[in-house]
């Protein structure tokens, strides 16, 4: 009864991982859908900024993200890689997702942030990034710390000393 009891405990955590994964996705997909259709600054759509900083998080090795039709009619969010294959979310590893989501989220923030002034708060968010990729992506946020006022909170001692040493 208590192996029972376990793996079906297990399987109830699975199944809220995999809930809580796709609901990040579909956020995402509104995000980028939105963006696609109506949000710009200045020419720079919130998309085309969540591709520049997704290139940069990754250091090139993906170009950009992008909208694509699914055979369902549905829009689905994937990451173009630089040799210009496409891929969708379920083929890329947890650490890439998050600096999809994490993208997404900056340029969401620095186009709000124009029209309203408010901080940018963030918990763990390069915990799944390896050393170069953190690197970059705390380059990103001390960029963007022109634009708005950037406050990451970490309990990872390797991630407080890359930031030292990056920014």
């Amino acid at each position: 009864a208590t192996a029972v009891a376990q793996a079906l405990a297990d399987a109830r955590e699975a199944l809220f991982d995999k809930v809580e994964e796709r609901l990040r996705i579909q956020v995402a997909k509104l995000i980028l859908d939105h963006a696609h259709r109506e949000a710009s600054d200045g020419g720079h759509s919130i998309e085309e900024m969540a591709s520049g900083y997704f290139r940069t998080l990754t250091g090139g090795a993906y170009s950009a993200l992008r909208i694509s039709d699914e055979d369902s009619g549905m829009p689905a969010l994937v990451a173009v890689e630089s040799i210009r294959n496409e891929k969708s979310l379920d083929a890329l590893s947890a650490g890439t997702r998050d600096q999809i989501w994490l993208s997404l989220r900056l340029a969401g923030v620095v186009a709000a942030a124009k029209e309203t002034q408010f901080p940018l708060l963030l918990d763990d968010s390069l915990v799944q990034f390896d050393d170069t990729r953190a690197k970059a992506g705390l380059q990103l946020l001390h960029e963007i710390s022109g634009q708005v006022q950037v406050i990451l909170f970490t309990h990872h001692d390797h991630v407080a000393d890359l930031a030292e040493a990056t920014v």
